[in-house]
């Protein structure tokens, strides 16, 4: 039996050829680098090559090639390349049999597993609690459910008013930078609220009275009721208050110059027209409905142009029909005596704000307002009948009630008058008093009208 070593057998082609069988060994040769090296053979292994040369060249094979590889005819130098080590065999172990655990059978939930699901269905499927009450000086105001602010939401956007009605009522349309600028456009990235309500007190800073300054500033989320900005408006430097109007705003200059300090009672306040500007446009943008009480005047302190307003002294107006054409020659007429915001909650609402001599106070301004608002928006009948009463609509020969601007006014009384057309929006308005006189001199009795053009005093009772 033949025997395996180094160059044990050359395969030359098929056809008969004889195989080159194992030559006697020779000296161990040297181990083999991993590149390929260049190694001399004794005399008898080059006569074994120079004869397979000799019958390579036979079969037609060009000199200096072989099935090995190159080779130099007649030296004793050759390129031997290792043969590869052989593959090891693949074994195979088959895997440990085990046998076949059954799979844990749950434990069978307890009874108070149960009842805690059953319960946590029933408040997935209950209707959300009601939002927390609006309250402030004593009032409590409406709050609306998801439901209803879904209704409410397209009913105010009926309700704003055309350019040409803010156009008359005196409302800018144009901004007029720097010292008046429009609200920026929606950024869809970073919507502001859908509707607000806006409220200011203002200081006179010209001996006029005609350049209101803000001094106080109330931001609502209409829907909500979610208090959004409440603050005093501090006056840059330079600005020179003339006329604080404490007895209409309540606010002092001691008490701004108090404001921010812990025993003041008021928060951190705003500096100056473009601080509490900035701080609205937080909230606003141009598709911002902002709802208020004549609130051109707000706007214009705050020195904004906006054309989305919903403005409860016009809505209730308008709802008279009254104002709805000019003559013969159509269009729209300005609006001539327009109720107060204390007027309109006494006889729409029932209820009175500012009691007891009480001061303007922004805050409460926002809340009355939206109030009346979402009560026109929800009683669309009743708000034409009293309109309709109240400008004295289909009867001749009769004035209106309604105020004359800059009468005295002296010792009228404000006794709420009920009738059947009034709904008050909460029961907490019941049973409040407001319908008796109390007998105290208010302010809106001897205050002129211009000194307070936003909310006038009310004369028609």
């Amino acid at each position: 039996m033949a025997e395996t070593g180094p160059l044990a057998h050359v395969n030359l082609p098929a056809g008969g050829y004889p195989s080159v069988h194992r030559v006697q060994p020779v000296q161990p040769l040297p181990p083999v680098p991993p590149s390929p090296e260049v190694v001399t053979v004794d005399d008898g292994f080059a006569r074994f090559m120079a004869g397979l040369e000799l019958r390579a060249q036979s079969l037609g094979l060009q000199t200096g090639q072989s099935a090995l590889g190159p080779t130099s005819h007649g030296a004793s130098t050759y390129t031997l390349i290792p043969a590869p080590a052989e593959a090891p065999a693949l074994t195979h172990t088959p895997p440990a049999t085990t046998a076949t655990q059954p799979a844990p059978q749950p434990a069978p939930p307890t009874a108070a597993a149960v009842a805690a699901a059953v319960a946590a269905v029933a408040a997935a499927a209950a209707p959300p609690p009601p939002p927390p009450p609006l309250k402030h000086r004593g009032i409590t105001y409406t709050t609306l459910t998801p439901t209803e602010q879904t209704a409410l939401h397209p009913l105010l956007l009926n309700h704003t008013h055309p350019p040409t009605r803010l156009s008359l009522e005196g409302y800018a349309l144009t901004a007029c930078p720097p010292k008046t600028i429009p609200t920026p456009p929606r950024n869809p990235l970073h919507p502001r609220h859908h509707a607000v309500v806006l409220d200011c007190e203002m200081a006179g800073t010209s001996p006029s009275r005609a350049d209101d300054y803000p001094i106080s500033l109330s931001l609502l989320d209409f829907f909500t009721g979610a208090v959004l900005v409440d603050a005093l408006v501090r006056p840059a430097g330079g600005v020179v208050v003339r006329d604080w109007r404490s007895g209409i705003t309540g606010i002092t200059a001691g008490r701004m110059a108090a404001a921010g300090r812990e025993e003041s009672g008021d928060g951190e306040p705003l500096v100056g027209r473009e601080g509490a500007r900035e701080r609205v446009l937080e909230f606003v943008d141009a598709e911002t409905v902002v709802v208020g009480q004549a609130v051109q005047f707000d706007l214009k302190a705050l020195g904004l142009v906006h054309g989305r307003v919903v403005d409860s002294a016009v809505v209730t107006a308008e709802a008279s029909g009254k104002f709805a054409n000019r003559g013969a020659g159509g269009g729209k007429m300005k609006i001539s005596g327009q109720a107060g915001l204390e007027k309109l909650c006494r006889e729409l609402l029932g209820v009175r704000i500012r009691r007891k001599g009480q001061s303007h106070d922004s805050l409460e301004d926002v809340l009355a307002t939206r109030e009346v608002v979402v009560w026109c928006l929800r009683h669309p009948e009743e708000l034409k009948a009293w309109a309709e009463k109240r400008w004295q609509v289909g009867k001749n020969n009769k004035k209106a009630a309604q105020g004359k601007k800059g009468g005295s006014g002296r010792n009228k009384k404000t006794t709420a008058q009920p009738s059947n057309a009034r709904a008050a929006p909460d029961n907490a308005y019941r049973g409040r008093g407001w319908d008796s006189d109390d007998g105290l001199l208010r302010w809106e009795d001897v205050v002129d009208y211009d000194c307070w053009p936003k909310s006038p005093p009310d004369w028609s009772d």
